[in-house]
């Protein structure tokens, strides 16, 4: 019984540690999603996860609404080092004129894609852009931001023609911004999601040298404890005495 106690004592504080250094180095995601017209007029699209270790998202579809044909996919991109693969297009069929690089082509962390571009950097187009984008009706963008997400980030395409974003920058929903204050918002929410925290790190290092050390002292005072109990019981035997702690046969 002795002996589990001592295990016991001994890894409450190593249990104690690990949770602080696994709480302190849990990182969230941090997305930012962002659709909208450049500064040429171009409708781009682009998303991000700015924790560390994010990347892009696993795919990015672009949806027309109207009165005649209701909501309908127009074109779509998967990420290239995804699982799964772009089905090969059919020949033939109606062409579209690719679209212009996006003007800025980055805004901070986020990689702008111009929708309609038949082969877009890390990206595979899945659903081809088969006439032009329209102009009347609601264009939404929804984004998978993990394959195993169940509901994807959806932002609808504000109706300005020129520098004109919706976007959503992590916890906070853009209905319609410019390219400037987009752009400080994104630098403000991903040099947060990845500054170093000094404090936090000290706290988790100081935490857990005190559990640590607070383990290895309790250790030592029990082991010496259970040293000094079997010296006193080896002398007694070499004496013949009963061993401390018991009561002597009558």
């Amino acid at each position: 019984m002795r002996r589990r106690r001592t295990r016991r004592l001994v890894v409450v504080p190593v249990l104690g540690t690990l949770v602080l250094a696994l709480g302190g180095c849990t990182l969230s995601d941090v997305p930012v999603v962002v659709a909208g017209r450049d500064d040429d007029g171009t409708l781009v699209v682009g998303a991000t996860d700015c924790s560390v270790g994010g990347g892009q998202p696993e795919e990015i579809r672009v949806l027309h609404t109207s009165e005649l044909v209701g909501r309908t996919e127009i074109w779509a991109i998967e990420d290239a080092g995804s699982f799964s693969s772009a089905p090969i297009p059919a020949p033939g069929g109606p062409t579209v004129p690719a679209p212009p690089p996006p003007n800025p082509p980055v805004l901070d962390d986020v990689d702008l894609v111009a929708v309609g571009d038949p082969d877009p950097v890390e990206w595979d187009v899945t659903t081809r852009l088969s006439e032009p984008v329209p102009t009347t009706g609601r264009i939404e963008v929804e984004v998978d931001q993990d394959a195993f997400d169940a509901v994807p980030t959806t932002l609808t395409v504000p109706s300005g023609s020129t520098d004109s974003y919706a976007a959503l920058v992590g916890d906070e929903r853009i209905a319609d911004v410019g390219r400037a204050e987009l752009l400080t918002a994104i630098e403000d929410t991903c040099d947060e999601a990845t500054a170093f925290d000094g404090g936090l790190f000290a706290g988790i290092v100081g935490g857990s040298s005190l559990a640590v050390v607070g383990g290895l002292v309790a250790l030592a005072f029990l082991t010496r404890g259970q040293f000094r109990r079997a010296g006193e019981a080896s002398r007694a035997r070499r004496e013949g005495r009963p061993p401390p702690g018991t009561t002597p046969a009558v």
